[in-house]
């Protein structure tokens, strides 16, 4: 299944490690430095000003204009879907 962070970036539900609050950014350093470092690698997609969650999969983090609860629940939802197809 698959997650839409924002209008342009949809990515597949198993690569996602983590979902995270921006406030987090403030006030842990290895956020920071995680952030500084997939900067520096080109692998850090999205506009931090109107972020209000952070995403980390294997490969990226993202920035989501959606909360982190409003990502969790399209996340479940899509794996019960998934679970639900299975039967």
């Amino acid at each position: 299944m698959f997650i839409d962070l924002d209008d342009e970036h949809v990515i597949h539900s198993k690569k996602v490690i983590s979902i995270l609050d921006i406030n987090l950014k403030k006030s842990s350093i290895k956020i920071k430095k995680l952030l500084q470092y997939k900067k520096t690698q080109n692998q850090l997609i999205g506009e931090a000003k109107t972020s209000k969650s952070i995403i980390i999969t294997d490969d990226y983090i993202y920035y989501s204009p959606h909360s982190p609860l409003t990502l969790k629940k399209r996340f479940n939802r899509d794996e019960i879907i998934k679970k639900i197809d299975n039967y």
